[in-house]
């Protein structure tokens, strides 16, 4: 019901088709640029059904986890260990009368010392988006991040050569 709500009134020919939506309870980081989000039942997807972006991001520090979807830009999380991951937005407004107003998105992954950037987006203007071109966005999700998968393996060979020597 809240698509058949929103398509019509904020994505209609003269809404502002201003509105994205935010969550940060899904454990992963994932944008769509809106092709995926009308589950409204007032129209079948089209070039002619806009609806609105949505970007979920998180989390600060707790497991992964990958749900959802498809996102247009797909997902990422590690599921078996904690994520360092937020997203800030940013509202830049022009200077002139006659710009467009812009959000800029980036989303961000902490790996030890490093800041990675995982989204960077700039949305400005009307940015709703057509529903006719499906997004096909996988999710990246994995169980360890490289650094753990590594200490695991050499964990594992040391625990064999221990276990080698004792049986002598």
């Amino acid at each position: 019901e809240l698509s058949d709500y929103i398509t019509p009134t904020l994505g209609g020919p003269d809404g502002p088709q201003n509105l994205i939506a935010l969550s940060a309870d899904a454990h992963m980081l994932a944008f769509d640029d809106g092709r995926n989000t009308y589950y409204g039942t007032l129209a079948p997807p089209s070039a002619d059904v806009l609806s609105f972006p949505i970007l979920m991001s998180g989390p600060l520090d707790r497991l992964g986890s990958a749900k959802g979807g498809p996102f247009s830009q797909g997902c990422t999380t590690i599921e078996l260990e904690r994520n360092n991951q937020y997203s800030t937005l940013d509202f830049v407004f022009p200077d002139d009368e006659g710009g467009d107003a812009c959000i800029d998105i980036k989303s961000y992954r902490i790996e030890g010392s490093t800041k990675k950037t995982i989204i960077d987006n700039r949305l400005c203007g009307n940015i709703f988006h057509a529903t006719d071109a499906v997004g096909t966005g996988s999710c990246d999700s994995s169980y360890l991040s490289t650094a753990s998968a590594a200490l695991v393996g050499v964990s594992g060979v040391l625990c064999f050569a221990a276990l080698v020597m004792s049986c002598r």
